[in-house]
């Protein structure tokens, strides 16, 4: 990109904040100092350092490189609303996400240092109002801090097993060994917004998501807009996006408004089921109460329960569209919704049976794909074969006339047996470098090149 276009994208940029104080800062993980003053011939070294000193408005330039945080500790608080754009150069002259690739990638080490924050970018203000922020051309990948079994839940050609949420593995063969924590899984989303009284437009653009231990993005909004376009979800677990609506006031009191959300030309593929079992959670998107969801032009596929989920929150308090995306080989269904008490899965060849019931507004032109061929060699075509068809299974030990147990039920105590689980695969590593590729995979549906 020449140097008029760098500046005439951040005047616009600046603009767009209706502040003439907004400043531009200089992020270069190779070039910079933190004792620098932040300009474009002097850019601090460390994301955390700009973000300390940025002030409402200002737009934080960040060169390529592995950022992990202020020692390292694997997370970022935004507390002023910042715009944050990545994928340039080290001298700046130059602006492409998927070749300077600015990555936010904590380390399994480092896990016991993540804190109480929620995301690896922790967005956050006192009540700010008429906020205008951007983040644009992020990739953020904890496969590094994720803990996977060394043998369990490892298909051939894999070089890890399966994701352990909830604590270490002995034996793990991760380059950065597994730390004893309490709790070495606390990150809840990738990016968690916490808005409460806070109102006003986000924007999320051009980013990857992947091996998420949890959500890609998730928390509340309670009036204004956010909008997460042309990003890449792969490999998450739970669900890709889900944000929750308006909370009640200082008084405790129900705020009447209702916030939108629009997810448009993203591609959201593999989002697992919240435990290995795949009994519950899968779900690409979620639309919640009090929302005005727009979902379009998205691909959505390969979902361990569904592509969009609308069971959370009464459907006569939403407002959703779901037009022109493309639904690919979601497990359960490609829309999840609720027939009391029953949860319902339907395909997109039952979304007109629906359209016009409570809280949904629009069910147009949605397509669902069944050849993977679609895509090209743009899927990992192992963990996709691998995926299509994951299993799980139990096998129960249980003898009620053993000695032990007939020797316990005399003592009246409960009886004993053994579950031994197994599971083909479960949020496995997927190569992050290859969801480079899924970028502009289909024409119009989907995460599209990046200008």
């Amino acid at each position: 990109m020449k140097k008029s276009k760098l500046f005439a994208a951040a005047a616009i940029l600046a603009g767009a904040f209706g502040t003439a104080q907004a400043a531009d800062l200089y992020v270069s993980l190779n070039t910079g100092a933190n004792g620098n003053d932040g300009s474009k011939a002097a850019p601090y070294k460390n994301l955390w350092k700009a973000l300390k000193v940025a002030q409402a408005g200002d737009v934080i330039h960040v060169a390529q490189g592995v950022y992990q945080g202020q020692t390292k500790r694997g997370w970022f608080d935004i507390t002023e609303p910042v715009s944050i754009i990545g994928g340039y150069s080290d001298d700046f002259s130059s602006r492409d996400p998927l070749k300077n690739v600015t990555m936010l990638q904590p380390k399994n080490e480092n896990n016991k240092d993540q804190g109480t924050g929620l995301g690896i970018l922790n967005i956050g203000f006192e009540g700010k109002q008429n906020v205008n922020m951007v983040i644009d051309g992020l990739v953020i990948d904890e496969a590094y801090s994720n803990t996977y079994h060394p043998v369990k839940g490892k298909p051939e050609g894999f070089a890890l097993g399966m994701l352990v949420p909830q604590g270490p593995a002995k034996g793990n063969t991760l380059d950065n060994p597994t730390v004893e924590a309490s709790n070495p899984s606390r990150v809840a989303a990738m990016i968690y917004i916490r808005g409460v009284y806070d109102t006003g437009n986000i924007t999320i653009q051009n980013c990857v998501f992947a091996n998420g231990d949890n959500y890609g993005i998730m928390g509340g909004w309670p009036e204004g807009k956010v909008s997460v376009l042309n990003n890449v979800f792969v490999n998450n677990r739970m669900i890709g996006v889900e944000l929750t609506g308006a909370k009640p006031d200082q008084y405790g009191k129900p705020t009447p408004n209702i916030a939108n959300l629009e997810v448009a030309n993203n591609t959201i593929l593999f989002t697992w089921s919240r435990t290995n079992e795949m009994v519950d959670m899968g779900y690409g998107l979620r639309c919640n109460a009090k929302f005005n969801c727009d979902f379009h032009n998205n691909i959505i596929g390969l979902s361990v329960f569904s592509g969009i989920d609308m069971t959370k929150g009464e459907d006569k308090t939403k407002n959703i569209k779901i037009d022109n995306n493309v639904f690919f080989l979601n497990k359960k269904g490609d829309l999840s919704f609720t027939i009391s008490p029953n949860m319902k899965f339907i395909g997109v060849d039952e979304f007109e049976d629906i359209e016009g019931e409570p809280g949904y507004k629009s069910m147009q032109g949605n397509i669902a794909l069944k050849d993977p061929k679609a895509f090209g060699a743009k899927i990992n075509q192992n963990y996709l074969e691998n995926f299509l068809i994951v299993s799980y299974k139990e096998k129960t030990d249980y003898n009620p006339n053993s000695p032990a147990n007939l020797f316990r039920a005399a003592l009246g105590m409960n009886q004993v047996g053994t579950i031994q689980s197994s599971v083909s695969m479960y949020a496995n590593h997927y190569p992050v470098e290859e969801m480079y590729q899924l970028f502009g995979a289909m024409e119009k549906y989907g995460a599209q090149p990046i200008k």
